[in-house]
Formats: structure tokens, sequence, C-alpha cells
């Protein structure tokens, strides 16, 4: 397992975001990356008008003020560390986790 410190770039959805990691020696690599643990509802897809939208966007803004906060209190960084897992049978997922190891 791989451990990156990584900049958010955008909130994609309630459980997604496009991150810019460091993977060291001053190269960086945008990514979507999916927070560990956590399913929202979707926002693509799905009829504007219908309740999954609603929740969804909902959850979209909760994850959008979570992550201007962040960057704001922890310089130019947000708390996230971006692991790389590999599943039996799956191809390599890319995770972003809610705190930071040092």
């Amino acid at each position: 397992m791989y451990k990156y410190q990584e900049d958010v770039v955008r909130v994609v959805d309630g459980d997604t975001l496009v991150v810019n990691i460091d993977v060291g020696f001053n190269i960086r690599h945008e990514i979507t990356a999916r927070i560990l643990g956590i399913d929202t509802h979707e926002i693509h897809f799905v009829k504007h008008e219908s309740e999954e939208y609603k929740r969804g966007m909902k959850e979209r803004e909760f994850v959008q003020d979570w992550v201007e906060e962040g960057q704001i209190s922890h310089s130019d960084r947000f708390p996230f560390v971006v692991q790389t897992r590999v599943r039996e049978g799956e191809k390599r997922q890319v995770w972003a986790l809610s705190n930071r190891h040092r």
C-alpha cells in the first residue's frame, strides 16, 4: 500500500473528489478518488427532479464546505491521505481517507 499527500481540485459528488497527488520528486498527478467508507446519493445520470438528486446535491454541498474549511485551516494542503489498494480480481483502486498520517 502506498500513501500520498494531495490537494483537492474539486468535489465531484458527496463521495468522489478530484485530487492532485504528490507522488514525490516534484511529480504531481491528478486523479479521481473515492472517500473510503462513504456512499452518497447519485447526482449524475438521475433525473434532477428526483429525491436521489436532491439528496445528492445536499451531500455534495456538505463535502464542498468541508473541503473549503479544511483547506483554509491546514495551509495549502487538505488533510487526506490517498492510498492505493488492490482487491482480488479487480484493477487497482484509489481511495481518499479522511485523516492525515505523518
